[in-house]
């Protein structure tokens, strides 16, 4: 046996050893008893110390005294901070469908104002959004005020229902008549969002198709704002979006006019580096696809990609030089950009740009050289604006 154990066995031997000789002194009697009249006044005995096993174990209580579960009262407490939170769940729920209310009336108040923001921005196209823009805000304003006090009568009932529950959620002894009030509240506040939802319901369809129409043309905008190329003349913008171009593999910005298709490629350029870290950068943009909207043979939105994504593909006529092309894009964007291709095609643009038949009539007539006065007999694209003439090179312009 080591040192160190054989000192901790007599360590352990010592105290059980004082332990006895301090349980005999209590227990034996006094060998010399006074009288009661000369005995002194009794002074108390020092409690001898305990050992560390005797504090750690409490004394049983008496038999005939009443056991108390230590659990009740704190399962009564858990009780009420759920129901607590169940009634804070319930006025949230209610609250957010007050809300919805307001922010219904505040996103259809906004829609005129978007509108004439994008025709100053010089978005010609989809010209039906003032008509439905009217229409629409025209029927909520009729009966918005009605919805808003009806709305603000069930509110408040709910509130308070919700407040008349604080005193049953005060006391244990309240769990089982403010858990019956609960259920009652949550089936008056799952009705008012209901009711809500039927008041704003038959507007919502609508005011997600004008949504989503504003939100192209307004991202159009705004990806056009530092573009590359030239304007044409009597030349808008149709659609722009974000894409990939999958076979050169470079990201970029697809744009659909009224007369062109263009891709151009964005990239960041270094313009000043410190060691191997670039400390100043350029956003730049480089036409990569220009081509008038009549040289597209065929356009279709389809999946892409590893991930089977949205995509878009392109075929170019022969002649004209473009080829194929895929183009890797998000969401709805390739069927956004192939709907507005058939309405370019369709003359649905040339309605917009032009005030009546003369100008298309303009548009279409022969093709003559002006320097050799050779006619021009090759096909000639929608939205091409200029031709080259086969024997003397001179640039016609349409």
């Amino acid at each position: 046996m080591s040192r160190r154990k054989r000192d901790a066995e007599k360590r352990r031997r010592d105290e059980l050893e004082r332990e006895k000789y301090l349980e005999r002194r209590r227990t034996e009697p006094s060998k010399q008893p006074r009288s009661r009249a000369t005995r002194a006044p009794a002074q108390r005995r020092p409690e001898p110390k305990r050992s560390s096993t005797e504090q750690r174990r409490a004394p049983p209580p008496p038999r005939d005294a009443p056991v108390r579960s230590q659990s009740d009262g704190s399962d009564a407490q858990t009780q009420l901070a759920a129901l607590r939170s169940r009634r804070d769940s319930i006025l949230y729920v209610a609250n957010e469908a007050h809300r919805r209310i307001d922010s219904f009336d505040s996103q259809i108040g906004g829609l005129g104002e978007r509108v004439e923001q994008l025709r100053r921005s010089d978005y010609r196209f989809m010209p039906d959004l003032e008509e439905q823009v009217e229409g629409v805000t025209g029927r909520w304003r009729v009966s918005a005020p009605g919805y808003r006090s009806q709305s603000q009568v069930e509110f408040d009932r709910i509130t308070r229902e919700a407040q008349s529950l604080n005193m049953q959620l005060s006391s244990a002894g309240g769990v089982s008549a403010a858990e019956a009030l609960l259920n009652t509240l949550n089936l008056v506040a799952t009705q008012y969002g209901d009711s809500v939802n039927a008041m704003i319901g038959g507007y919502q369809g609508e005011l997600e198709g004008i949504e989503r129409d504003l939100g192209v043309a307004e991202s159009t905008m705004a990806l056009l704002v530092e573009h590359s190329f030239q304007w044409k003349h009597g030349e808008s913008p149709v659609i722009s979006v974000r894409a990939q171009h999958m076979d050169k593999g470079v990201p970029g910005i697809l744009t659909l006019t009224n007369m062109r298709f263009i891709y151009e490629e964005e990239r960041m350029e270094v313009l000043k580096k410190i060691l191997f870290f670039a400390t100043e950068k350029k956003k730049v943009r480089e036409v990569l696809i220009d081509q008038p909207i009549g040289a597209v043979e065929s356009l279709r939105s389809g999946s892409m990609g590893l991930f089977k994504g949205a995509g878009l593909y392109i075929k170019f006529k022969e002649g004209t030089g473009g080829g194929e092309a895929r183009f890797d894009t998000k969401g709805k964007q390739g069927d956004q950009i192939s709907r507005f291709y058939q309405y370019v095609m369709s003359g649905g643009a040339d309605e917009v740009m032009e005030d009546g038949d003369e100008g298309e009539k303009e548009a279409y007539r022969p093709v003559v050289c002006p320097h050799c006065s050779a006619p021009y007999t090759e096909e000639v694209y929608r939205g091409q604006t200029s031709v080259e003439c086969r024997y003397c090179g001179t640039v016609v312009r349409l």
